[in-house]
């Protein structure tokens, strides 16, 4: 995957997951050094898998109650939120870890979206459907958190008065929500690019946290499943294992991840593309969440 396609597939995710990463970082952090795995797997691919089989295991959610008492259901009703956080935590890392001059594309099309968001809200201001103090922070500079502030700027009161001026100006609800999404992320960036060196670091080990997370609830998920449709023998197209061309008698978290973090790393296995994790003792990374804004001032 290219740079630019790694970029564009950060910010896509920002707004979809950056809820479920807030809603279960206590959960991540939590997650005991020890226990750590590492990432031997592309996540975007196992996330998919997972995003992919939910429908089908959802289905089987009844007949695990009734058969399962000791079983935890939150390992499937919250398997979601897992995915998606994990997706949101390796965004992150994927961040942490790309060069500045990848980051070109991406500050030009925030500085062309702020250009013509910029010009709609001031139409509208001009026609006396939006109070022009709404933009009155608005700065027209160059720099990460300007562009990114100056687009939070413009995208806001087009967001509160959508009811009123949608059809009445050139904006579409699409250029928006890229807008927000393009913001948040130049934002992310400042925070990581002010924590550099250790922020690659950190992400990975958070990374490593939100997999781990993953890895084992939706290895018991596997487990229940197996065992509700044990005379069926179709358990392995409900609920696949997230380690792609390898058969397995039993589910396992193995499947997906072999060794803790601690210790000796293992040579990945035939068909794998091992990512670099972070190193043991690492600080998890306390990526700003939405709705915080401590960049700007």
């Amino acid at each position: 995957m290219n740079t630019t396609s790694i970029i564009d597939s950060n910010v896509n995710a920002e707004a979809l997951y950056a809820e479920s990463y807030a809603k279960v970082l206590p959960e991540i952090l939590a997650v005991p050094e020890q226990d750590v795995m590492q990432v031997t797997v592309d996540v975007s691919s196992v996330v998919a898998v997972v995003l992919g089989s939910l429908p089908e295991i959802l289905a089987t959610r009844g007949e695990i109650v009734k058969q399962l008492a000791v079983f935890d259901i939150n390992n499937i009703d919250k398997l979601e939120t897992y995915a998606t956080a994990l997706s949101y935590a390796n965004a992150c890392y994927l961040t942490a870890c790309e060069p500045p001059d990848a980051l070109r594309d991406l500050i030009d099309e925030g500085t062309q979206l702020r250009a013509l968001l910029y010009a709609d809200v001031s139409a509208l201001c001009a026609r006396g459907l939006i109070n022009a103090d709404a933009v009155n922070g608005f700065s027209g500079q160059l720099g990460y958190k300007i562009v990114a502030t100056d687009l939070q700027i413009v995208t806001l009161p087009l967001r509160q008065n959508w009811s009123g001026i949608q059809g009445k100006c050139a904006t579409q609800e699409a250029e928006l929500e890229r807008a927000e999404k393009v913001a948040m992320h130049l934002l992310r960036l400042v925070g990581l690019r002010a924590q550099a060196p250790v922020s690659a670091a950190s992400a990975a080990d958070n990374r490593g946290r939100a997999f781990t997370l993953f890895a084992k609830t939706y290895d018991q998920v596997r487990y229940a499943v197996a065992y509700v449709r044990r005379d069926h023998d179709d358990a392995e197209s409900i609920a696949p294992s997230l380690y792609a061309g390898r058969k397995h008698k039993a589910a396992t978290a193995t499947d997906v991840v072999v060794t803790p973090a601690q210790g000796t790393q293992p040579a990945p296995a035939t068909g794998t593309s091992p990512v670099n994790t972070a190193p043991t003792g690492t600080k998890p990374l306390n990526v700003p969440l939405p709705g915080s804004n401590p960049f700007m001032s």
